[in-house]
């Protein structure tokens, strides 16, 4: 759940939903999985280095093994971070049974760059059902710590949904479209000089609600990380004012869906859903707007 303390928004836990269910392999985690057993069937690998932002109980390695070979498993290096001491002693106790090589950090999302120093770079980065519980005015730097921290051919994959389940609603979580997202990472990629390289998001559609995924693959930017960290002021001001941008207008998308219930009830079962949903959006952007203009 997101907390608000002080005008600032805070994140109790990178995934407030977190679970781990064996006989489950998700569609964003299968996407992944597919990734990665391609990229590890190269038999001139040796070691892959993964970091997976905002782990939770480990679902992602729940079919692992079933997955990848046991020679493909030798090559991961898992690191996995979360908030959540509970979580990580999960996702631990699963990556020891799988017997992958792993390692864990424990810290506040909005803090891993702090934890995980820029020297160090990973092949794989994962953000899967993150993005929601992060506070809007430091989306920009957390994808840009990701980006400066991948190898020369690595990737980072984010996934999210366009909204929460209607039974799973977290007050104060900001979800975002696949259309927003897009305007997000074309702003931080032009900012860059990024120009001939455009990742169109793919779009999920689940039977309670809707996701959408970006894979960004470093080796396509041509430019190196000298000319990156030179523009990250630049960078961080340019996508955060796309980011105040995008959130004025969901904002008043959110406002109209509401102005139009006041005159009528809902009328069907998913009258009520949208209205339900409107209004913790509407709640969460009112948050954001008070922070993000100051």
């Amino acid at each position: 759940m997101c907390n608000y303390y002080r005008g600032v928004y805070k994140m109790s836990s990178i995934d407030a939903t977190a679970y781990y269910d064996k006989d489950r392999l998700l569609s964003q985690h299968h996407a992944i999985l597919t990734v990665l057993k391609g990229i590890l069937d190269n038999p001139c690998l040796s070691q892959y280095k993964w970091l997976d932002i905002g782990c939770g109980k480990g679902q992602i390695l729940a079919n692992l093994n079933e997955r990848l070979n046991a020679t493909s498993m030798s090559k991961l290096l898992y690191n996995g971070y979360d908030i959540e001491n509970d979580n990580t002693r999960t996702t631990r106790s699963i990556a020891a049974d799988l017997k992958l090589k792993n390692r864990f950090e424990v810290g506040d999302i909005h803090n891993f760059d702090r934890i995980i120093t820029e020297d160090e770079k990973f092949e794989f980065i994962t953000l899967t059902n993150t993005v929601h519980e992060i506070d809007p005015r430091t989306l920009s730097n957390i994808l840009y710590e990701s980006i400066i921290r991948l190898e020369e051919k690595g990737h980072l994959f984010v996934y999210d949904m366009e909204t929460l389940p209607i039974a799973e609603q977290e007050l104060g979580a900001v979800t975002w479209k696949a259309h927003e997202i897009l305007q997000i990472i074309n702003t931080l990629l032009r900012s860059i000089n990024v120009t001939a390289y455009t990742p169109s998001p793919g779009r999920w559609n689940h039977k309670s609600c809707h996701g959408w995924d970006v894979h960004l693959q470093r080796e396509y930017f041509g430019v190196d990380n000298t000319l990156i960290s030179a523009k990250k002021e630049d960078i961080l001001y340019n996508v955060n004012v796309k980011i105040v941008e995008l959130i004025d207008m969901k904002y008043l998308e959110i406002k109209n869906v509401l102005e139009s219930f006041t005159d009528r009830a809902p009328q069907t079962k998913e009258d009520e859903e949208v209205r339900t949903r409107a209004l913790y959006d509407f709640w969460a952007l009112t948050r954001v707007k008070e922070t993000v203009h100051t």
